[in-house]
C-alpha cells in the first residue's frame, strides 16, 4: 500500500515586495521517505522550508504537514518535528554539552545523555569544549546532534553537511538511513550537492530560481544526470577496444586526443562504461567527475539527457 503524503505543498509562493522568493512550489513527501530539495544556492530552498514551518509567511498557496495547516497548528507540528536551520543560535561561552542540554530540554520527550554521547562520538564532536573554541565545522556538528537526538516523526534539515569533511558527512547520512529504517522517520533536507543527495534520498525536487521544475525518484533523476569522464590508455589500441565496446547512444560529446578520450555519460550508464574500460586494456589515467548542479539543470532544460552518440574525432 502506498504511504500517504506527510508533507503536501501546493503552489507555495512568496514575494518580498516585487522580488520573488519562490513561486508555485509544489511537491509531496511521503511518510517514511527521505526527500531532498536540490538546487543551487539562492534557488529558494530555505524560503520553502521557512514557509513549511511557519517561520516565513507565504504570499499564496497551500501546505499541510501531518494533515495540518502549519500556520494554525504550528505548536503541534513543531512538537513532532526536529529542525536544523542554517544558523543555530549558541551560547559561545558555554560548553557544547550545556548548549545541547539547554536547547533539548524543550522537547516533549526527554533526550538521554546516552543518545547525545553516542551521536557526538560518531561525529567526532567533543562535548566538554566551549563553543567559542570550536571551528565552524564543529559548530555545524552541534546542530546535527541537536536535530538527531530527539525522537521526532519529521526531520527537516537545511543544508546540513555544509563545511563537513567527507567522513562526517558519510556518517551523518548513515544515521539518517538508520532513523528512516528503524524509526520510520520522514526526512526533508535541502542541498546543492548532487552526489550526496543521490546516496541518501528516495525522491528529489529540483528547485531553480524559486520554482520546482521536477519532482521524482532518485532512480529517475539519474536518467538526467551525468558524469564527465577522462581516460588515457597506454596505446591507441586500448582506445579502439574501448570505443568498440561502448553501446551506441551511451555517451555524448566524445572527444579524442591521441590515446585519450573525454566524454559525458548518464549516471545510469556509468557501470556500462566502467565495464568497457576494464575490458579495453591498460589505462594510464582515469578521472570521473560530477559537473556542478547548475550545468545539469541547464542541460535538463535544453534537451533530454543524452540524445545522440557524437564523435568529434574519428578513430580508424
Amino acid at each position: 500500500m502506498t504511504e500517504p503524503a506527510l508533507i503536501k505543498a501546493n503552489k507555495l509562493t512568496k514575494f518580498y515586495g516585487k522580488s520573488k522568493g519562490i513561486e508555485n512550489v509544489t511537491f509531496e513527501v511521503k511518510k517514511g521517505d527521505i526527500y531532498a530539495l536540490l538546487g543551487p544556492n539562492g534557488a529558494g530552498k530555505t524560503t520553502t522550508i521557512g514557509i513549511l514551518l511557519d517561520y516565513i509567511p507565504k504570499s499564496s498557496g497551500d501546505v499541510q504537514i501531518f494533515g495540518l495547516d502549519p500556520h494554525q497548528h504550528v505548536t503541534e507540528i513543531q512538537a513532532r518535528t526536529a529542525y536544523l536551520p542554517r544558523e543555530l543560535a549558541l551560547n559561545e561561552n558555554k560548553t557544547v554539552r550545556k548548549n545541547l542540554n539547554s536547547v533539548l530540554k524543550s522537547h516533549k520527550k526527554p533526550v538521554s545523555n546516552q543518545r547525545i554521547e553516542e551521536l557526538a562520538n560518531r561525529l567526532d564532536l567533543i562535548l566538554d569544549r566551549k563553543v567559542k573554541e570550536l571551528s565552524k565545522r564543529n559548530k555545524q556538528k552541534i546542530g546535527i546532534v541537536f536535530t538527531l537526538s530527539p525522537e521526532a516523526e519529521l526531520l527537516i534539515v537545511d543544508d546540513p553537511t555544509s563545511g563537513l569533511d567527507p567522513f562526517v558527512t558519510n556518517e551523518y547520512y548513515k544515521i539518517l538511513r538508520e532513523l528512516q529504517e528503524q524509526a520510520d522517520t520522514t526526512i526533508l533536507l535541502s542541498s546543492h550537492l548532487l552526489d550526496e543527495v543521490e546516496k541518501v534520498a528516495d525522491c528529489v525536487g529540483i528547485i531553480r530560481e524559486g520554482t520546482v521544475i521536477k519532482s521524482e525518484s532518485v532512480k529517475e533523476l539519474k536518467k538526467i544526470t551525468f558524469k564527465h569522464v577522462k581516460v588515457e590508455f597506454s596505446s591507441v589500441l586500448g582506445l579502439q577496444k574501448f570505443h568498440s565496446k561502448v553501446p551506441s547512444k551511451t555517451v555524448e560529446n566524445l572527444s579524442i586526443n591521441g590515446n585519450g578520450a573525454s566524454f559525458l555519460v548518464a549516471s545510469e550508464h556509468l557501470d556500462v562504461i566502467v565495464d568497457a574500460l576494464n575490458q579495453a586494456g591498460k589505462m594510464i589515467d582515469l578521472n570521473i567527475q560530477s559537473p556542478d548542479l547548475e550545468k545539469i539543470i541547464t542541460k535538463y532544460y535544453k534537451a533530454s539527457a543524452f540524445d545522440e552518440f557524437s564523435i568529434k574525432s574519428n578513430i580508424n
